[in-house]
């Protein structure tokens, strides 16, 4: 979490700065933002949840793959309490 937080602000902080490239060229601010978007989005393919996974295409898809949880493979009796 802290490692998110730090690239956060420090893209926040250094991203005003982007807009002083276009005195190098016009169309470089531009490639920067792309490339760095299509830079996280292929880091995004190397997750492990990512990794050769096909995503599903319809609702039922989605509703087959859906994982149980914890609580739904065992159900746990609640204890009473006394008052």
């Amino acid at each position: 979490m802290g490692l998110t937080a730090l690239v956060g602000r420090l893209g926040g902080s250094l991203a005003p700065l982007a807009a002083l490239l276009d005195g190098v060229w016009l169309s470089l601010p531009n490639l920067a933002y792309g490339g760095i978007a299509l830079l996280a989005a292929c880091t995004a393919l190397l997750l492990p949840e990512t990794r050769q996974a096909q995503l599903p295409e319809t609702i039922q898809d989605v509703e087959r793959k859906r994982a149980p949880t914890s609580l739904q493979e065992e159900e746990m009796p609640m204890k009473q309490v006394q008052n």
